[in-house]
């Protein structure tokens, strides 16, 4: 039996490690490792009570891509944790050299799809046995029958269903002309959607098998960092009228390709090219594993060329996720829909273009014009085909960008029974469920699907920031580095990792040696850091657009400027308030408490959909300026209420912050000033820097007797952050 598919135990402990499925038993509980840390640990079970260099593991475990010796002793040390931390001492360090996986004995079961993890209780293990005795006692028998019935012919044994797991590769361009790329990377996505529609099939995600377009192809190596068994993989040649298309369906394991097939055709004829692809992959999947599978036809939905074109440059651009990207993504879908009223998918792509450029941290375009136009380009696709996943799942984001959270995820929970292998809408609903504890589980699950998709993994690196383990952060933003090194998306999770650690000095640091692309996601960490060494212009000055300059005058604390920037900003349809958020926040500040709290239950801050402890608590503190005790009073306790779930589900972050200085801000409004102090010390303590205390909402703050020790200690902080900025120490 294969190696790879065993349970094992390891050692005389009571820890057991799967190897199919990377997951720990320990103590009646089950652990799935990161797929580097199971190859690691895998690693050192098949090479035990031996001493193993950092070259080798680095050779080995990472392939040779000279990881350096800090990435390695993280992972170790997440290792270690998984595998009991200090108490346990399986990894023995040896100084100089490397590891030694110090375990005597590695008792070593197979598994079946059938087989109970040895963790339920110490009896587990003489049950395996008997049922493996009687298991072996039926066999016996019935080879005995089988035998005396003449049955001589051997019985082929078929690869496990778990293995029909594959990836789609971006087709190779052999045009000499770049800009072809789209279309080649086009045919594969067709292809790759394709398969994703059969419910048996476990197909990798486009962000992660097309990180490797326009890449030296070492099919083992790639297979293994995606972990499948099965690649598809081809190249095209297109002339003005007709395309040349080789593809082939190789298995890695047994390096053997199953399914290998050319074709010559008219661009006009390239979709019933398409489905035939798709057909015979399956056709050839379901002839190796003896089981029933089908494609679907035709789900195009267009038969203008030009439009699919169009389409194709479209999902092109929208993929890079930058304004400029998703400017051009916008533009090619228009025109795909002029050319084909009817193109539904072209529709949905248009409309999620606008949903994208609504976020002032991926365009400009001004959000209630954006998502209104988006709104319309996904009914129009609803109209076309409503049954059309991508459709669905269109207008299951539409409803959530337009405020209905239960609405939203429901159906995003929906469409992923329905299709688990779109791994598009488990980005969808991670954001949905914002900091709740499911949105964590969620977005691992969709890491399994899509291991190397830059916006997974950010949002999977962020879910572990959130929850302070900044070891598995650092796990992720390493195979972030090598999957998307240039990637805005990495470039953020490094400097963000920073700021949620207290590093305000090494991020400002990292933006002035690494210069990288300022979008609004990077504007904003580096002004964080920059606003809490005290550097209030310079993180003003990085918001001089019009559209945003309220963050300017926030990081600048001038509530008076930004009161009079939102006032003078043009009003649609008669509309009371552009930026609602900020304007009651604003006229909090100026004590304009009537106005702030409309504002805020407008919004309805505190609702259970909402679960926004700060906003929660700052329309309390409107309501108890007010002298309306009791509704501040309701206010405050949803605060709170909030912020025990935020604790409950692990939560040690959030905006940048660790937890407490929420509770701090939600002390300082009950009128709990001792307490909210001494939280605000121990922060300082720990290295963090809450610039936003300074305001005039925290008056009676400012007038505690420790007032000064807090103010101190906080510019003692900065001067050491500063000193560090100025030596230029990473």
């Amino acid at each position: 039996m294969d190696k790879n598919c065993t349970m094992q135990r390891i050692g005389d402990s009571e820890v057991y490690f799967d190897r199919c499925s990377q997951k720990l038993f320990f103590d009646g509980e089950e652990t799935r490792l990161d797929p580097i840390i199971g190859s690691l640990l895998q690693y050192f079970l098949d090479n035990a009570q031996r001493t193993i260099s950092r070259e080798e593991l680095n050779e080995h475990v990472w392939g040779g891509k000279n990881v350096s010796d800090d990435a390695i002793n993280r992972c170790i040390s997440v290792l270690r944790k998984s595998l009991g931390g200090k108490q346990q001492t399986y990894i023995k360090t040896v100084p100089k050299v490397g590891y030694c996986f110090n375990i005597s004995v590695t008792s070593t079961l197979f598994l079946t799809d059938n087989n109970i993890a040895p963790v339920q209780s110490k009896f587990n293990y003489k049950i395996i046995s008997i049922s493996m005795f009687l298991l072996l006692f039926i066999c016996i028998i019935a080879f005995n029958i089988m035998t005396k019935a003449g049955i001589s012919n051997a019985i082929e044994v078929q690869p496990e269903i778990k293995d029909l797991k594959l990836a789609v590769l971006p087709f190779i361009n052999m045009n000499t002309d770049r800009k072809q790329s789209y279309f080649s990377n086009g045919i594969a996505e067709e292809i790759l959607n394709s398969l994703a529609r059969i419910p048996e099939l476990n197909v990798i995600s486009r962000s992660s098998s097309f990180i490797f377009n326009n890449q030296a192809r070492d099919i083992s190596s790639i297979a293994k960092k995606l972990d499948v068994v099965h690649i598809v993989e081809g190249h095209i040649l297109k002339s003005d009228s007709e395309v040349h298309i080789q593809v082939n369906l190789i298995n890695t394991q047994l390096n053997k390709t199953m399914w290998s097939a050319s074709y010559e055709t008219e661009v006009n004829n390239l979709f019933v090219i398409e489905d035939e692809i798709s057909r015979n992959i399956v056709n050839a999947l379901a002839k190796s594993f003896n089981i029933s599978l089908s494609v679907q036809d035709n789900y195009h939905r267009t038969s203008n060329t030009k439009a699919y074109d169009e389409y194709m440059l479209g999902r092109f651009y929208f993929e890079k996720l930058t304004e400029s990207s998703l400017l051009a993504a916008r533009d090619h879908f228009m025109k795909a829909v002029e050319l084909d009223a009817n193109y539904a998918l072209a529709w949905a792509e248009l409309g999620l273009s606008y949903h994208y450029l609504s976020n002032k941290l991926l365009g400009n375009i001004p959000s209630k014009q954006a998502l209104k136009l988006g709104q319309e380009a996904i009914l129009t696709a609803f109209e076309i085909s409503p049954n059309l996943i991508e459709v669905k799942a269109a207008l299951a984001q539409n409803y959530y960008r337009h405020g209905d959270l239960e609405l939203s995820t429901n159906m995003f929970r929906r469409l992923i029974q329905d299709n688990p292998n779109y791994s598009r809408v488990y980005h969808w609903l991670y954001n949905a469920l914002s900091e709740k504890k499911e949105a964590f589980s969620v977005i691992k699950i969709a890491t399994v699907l899509d291991p190397l998709s830059p916006l997974l993994n950010a949002d999977l690196s962020h879910g572990y920031m959130l929850r302070g383990d900044f070891d598995m952060a650092d796990i992720v933003i390493a195979r972030l580095k090598i999957a998307e090194p240039s990637s805005w998306m990495t470039q953020h999770v490094i400097t963000e990792k920073l700021l949620y650690q207290g590093h305000y000095a090494d991020v400002v640091n990292w933006f002035n040696q690494t210069k990288p692309e300022m979008n609004t996601y990077n504007r904003y960490v580096y002004a964080m850091a920059l606003a809490s060494l005290g550097f209030k212009q310079a993180a003003a000055d990085l918001y001089q657009d019009p559209s945003a300059m309220e963050f300017g005058f926030y990081f600048n604390r001038d509530f008076t400027g930004l009161k009079q920037y939102l006032d003078s900003l043009p009003r649609e349809n008669n509309e009371l308030l552009v930026k609602p958020a900020w304007t009651a926040l604003t006229e909090l500040v100026l004590e304009n408490h009537i106005v702030s709290r409309s504002i805020y239950e407008k919004m309805d801050v505190c609702s259970e959909k909402k679960q926004g402890v700060f906003r929660c608590a700052l329309l309390g503190y409107a309501r108890h300026k007010m002298g309306d005790e009791k509704q501040a009073n309701y206010a405050f306790d949803r605060a709170r209420g909030m912020l025990g779930q935020l604790y409950a589900d692990g939560i040690k972050f959030s905006e940048y912050y660790p937890i407490e200085y929420l509770e701090s801000v939600l002390l300082i409004f009950e009128g709990k000033v001792n307490q909210a102090m001494a939280v605000l010390l121990r922060l300082t303590e720990r290295g963090y820097l809450p610039f936003f205390i300074k305001t005039p909402l925290f008056t009676s703050l400012h007038q505690h007797p420790d007032w000064h020790i807090l103010r101190d200690k906080m510019e003692q902080l900065q001067h050491q952050q500063k000193t560090l900025l100025i030596n230029g120490i990473l």
